[in-house]
């Protein structure tokens, strides 16, 4: 009898599928969690642009300022206002830093479709054309204001607050999203 040394050619191709078969299963798993990975991470990032979002439209709203409690003659184009245009709203608020004398001036604006929030250190200056600090943010947003029993889409008052402002966040991905802030201004 003649012995073997070896493998026979059929064992060899049906060890070769295994493993082809094999490695082909492990590269699309390995495939798949990359793509979850990346799904969830794009997920997350949204997510996390709309809390920033929410949270500074908050700050920024319950910290307002009526124009009347300030001295002095304040122009109007730093009073509390929105106009649902390209000047989504425009408001002074208190200053973060205790050790600041003058409000803040906060304007939040969509230019190209991104949402822009300008701060300026000295809010009644007007001549002051840089801003300090600014985010953008690539959701679109309306705002409306609860005064006297209804909605009201802008607000123009000089010498008062809306009592809350409803903000609604026009996400690709989940729809409208809203949120209300109460404000401190007089219910009627």
């Amino acid at each position: 009898m003649h012995r073997q040394n070896g493998f026979t050619l059929l064992e060899m191709m049906v060890a070769l599928s295994v493993f082809a078969i094999t490695g082909l299963l492990s590269w699309q798993v390995l495939e798949s969690g990359s793509n979850t990975q990346h799904s969830v991470t794009k997920h997350i990032h949204h997510a996390t642009e709309l809390q920033r979002l929410f949270a500074a439209l908050e700050n920024d709203l319950q910290a307002a300022i009526a124009v009347p409690a300030m001295a002095g003659s304040v122009p109007p184009d730093v009073w509390f206002r929105a106009d649902g245009h390209t000047v989504l709203l425009n408001l002074l608020r208190d200053p973060l830093d205790p050790d600041a004398r003058a409000p803040v001036r906060i304007v939040w604006k969509t230019e190209a479709g991104v949402l822009r929030r300008l701060q300026w250190r000295q809010g009644l200056s007007t001549s002051d054309t840089s801003p300090l600090v600014t985010q953008r943010f690539s959701v679109p947003m309306k705002l409306r204001f609860w005064q006297g029993q209804k909605w009201r889409m802008g607000w123009d008052h000089r010498d008062a607050m809306p009592t809350a402002a409803e903000i609604t966040l026009i996400h690709p991905q989940w729809g409208e999203v809203r949120k209300i802030v109460l404000m401190g201004g007089e219910s009627s």
